[in-house]
């Protein structure tokens, strides 16, 4: 039964799937950070670079900087 209420959070059947799943995130955390730390940019770079990749985002970027 508590298996079940944990791994709901994550739309997973087991435990089992969860950690499968935490572990692939985990992965690729890790080489998201690697590749960052290949390009040399600092935290904040990077945050300002991810945000315009969201096309949202860099919409409204867009249009509070011509206005």
């Amino acid at each position: 039964m508590k298996e079940k209420k944990f791994s709901s959070h994550f739309d997973l059947d087991t435990n089992a799937e969860v950690i499968e799943e935490l572990i692939r995130m985990a992965k690729n955390i890790k080489k998201m950070h690697e590749e960052e730390q290949e390009l040399g940019l600092n935290k904040d770079e990077i945050a300002f670079y991810y945000a315009l990749s969201k096309y949202e985002v860099a919409r409204e970027f867009l249009i509070i900087s011509n206005q």
